[in-house]
C-alpha cells in the first residue's frame, strides 16, 4: 500500500507543478538573475576542477611536467595514454572530475597543461586509432 501512496503523491506533485508552470518558471528566472546562476555554476565547477588537479599535481595546482599553473590550461592526463578510449566509455569535463573525486582519486592520472599533453601525445604517438583495439 505505501507504494501506491508514493505514486499518488508523485502524480499530485506533477499536476500541481503543471498548473503553476508559468509562475514557477518566472520565479526561477528571477532567482537565477539575482544570484548569477551561470557564474555560480562556473565557480562550483572550478572548485572541483582545482581540487582534482591539485591532487594529481602532487599537491600543487600546476603541471607536473613544466610547472605551468593557469587553471584554464590544466587538465587530467591518463598516464598510460588510454584517454580516448576512456572518454568514449564515460564522462568528460566536470563530470570526469567529479567521477575521479567520487572514486577516491584512482591512480593512473596526472595533471598536465595542454601544451605538455600535446607534446606527450606526439612523443609517445598516442594518436586515436579507432581501427585498433589496443
Amino acid at each position: 500500500m505505501p507504494h501506491r501512496d508514493r505514486e499518488h503523491r508523485k502524480e499530485y506533485a506533477r499536476k500541481w507543478r503543471l498548473s503553476r508552470k508559468d509562475e514557477i518558471n518566472k520565479r526561477e528566472r528571477e532567482k537565477r538573475r539575482e544570484t548569477g546562476y551561470k557564474n555560480l555554476n562556473r565557480v562550483r565547477n572550478d572548485v572541483i576542477k582545482s581540487e582534482v588537479l591539485t591532487h594529481y599535481g602532487n599537491d600543487k595546482l600546476a603541471c607536473v611536467s613544466c610547472g605551468f599553473g593557469d587553471l584554464r590550461a590544466l587538465s587530467i592526463d591518463h598516464k598510460r595514454g588510454n584517454g580516448h578510449r576512456h572518454r568514449m566509455k564515460m564522462y568528460t569535463g566536470t563530470y570526469f572530475y567529479r567521477w575521479l573525486r567520487k572514486q577516491g582519486y584512482p591512480i593512473g592520472y596526472q595533471t598536465l597543461c595542454m601544451n605538455c599533453q600535446w607534446i606527450k601525445r606526439d612523443e609517445l604517438m598516442e594518436y586515436v586509432k579507432p581501427w585498433k583495439d589496443g
